[in-house]
């Protein structure tokens, strides 16, 4: 059975129906203040953070990136807000939050969301692809890959953080879709699709830039700007899976 912690900071009512469900179906720890959170992260591994709050804070987000660093992978996490507004959703984006969800609580909606996440296989960051290159196959450890570009027809190219920082890329022979690619190799957790053309890993996203309300941007940690496409945009901030072309 999965485990799972409800962060309930603001002490907010949640539906005696739901509490059933979760422990129906969860192995489910309350924590409403810091040191309880902090009591059952040393004592538990956590696969499901449920969060009820009024907004994504600077706490929750540091408590978020302080867990995913100590568990070295990407922790699934849905947050119950009172009203999902732009800036919950580029902050969601950036965390890579799953879900997001409006407060009070949609029975329904929540439970189809709870499990849809409790059918994801855990997946550390330390997974190993091999592509095959022009001339040679090499494994790609998932995490420094910093985004993948669909650069001609039946052509991907893959770019790459080596050891050294430096960043190398290579190009190879996909004839499928960008989904077939997240598909085939298993990186719905690790990679996401901005736009027809490009995978982007959102460890090196650094925010998203809406300066410009005709487009949104991708502004990479080497200050790379890609486009991300409204539909895909949509998509992404509510965990969804891109239609790929």
């Amino acid at each position: 059975m999965d485990s799972l912690l409800i962060v309930n900071l603001e002490n907010k009512k949640i539906p005696e129906e739901l509490l059933e469900f979760l422990n129906q179906n969860y192995k489910a720890y309350k924590a409403y203040t810091d040191k309880q959170i902090i009591n059952v992260l040393n004592h538990t591994f956590i696969d499901l953070f449920l969060v009820i709050a009024s907004s994504i804070n600077d706490k929750i987000i540091a408590l978020l990136q302080e867990v995913k660093a100590e568990r070295h992978d990407l922790l699934p996490v849905i947050i119950s807000l009172p009203e999902i507004n732009e800036h919950h959703q580029s902050l969601a984006f950036q965390q890579r939050i799953l879900y997001l969800t409006e407060y009070p609580l949609n029975f329904d909606h929540l439970k189809k969301d709870l499990a849809s996440v409790s059918r994801m296989l855990p997946v550390t960051s330390d997974k190993i692809i091999t592509l095959s290159g022009r001339q040679y196959e090499k494994d790609y450890l998932v995490k420094k890959i910093r985004y993948v570009e669909r650069t001609r027809e039946k052509h991907l190219e893959v770019f790459y953080e080596e050891e050294d920082g430096e960043i190398s890329n290579e190009d190879f022979f996909f004839k499928k879709s960008l989904k077939e690619f997240i598909c085939r190799y298993g990186l719905e957790r690790h990679i996401i699709q901005v736009n027809q053309s490009f995978l982007v890993n959102p460890r090196f996203i650094r925010h998203i830039d809406k300066s410009d309300k005709t487009s949104l941007k991708a502004v990479l940690s080497t200050g790379e700007r890609l486009d991300i496409g409204k539909t895909y945009y949509k998509k992404i901030k509510k965990g969804e899976d891109s239609d790929a072309k």
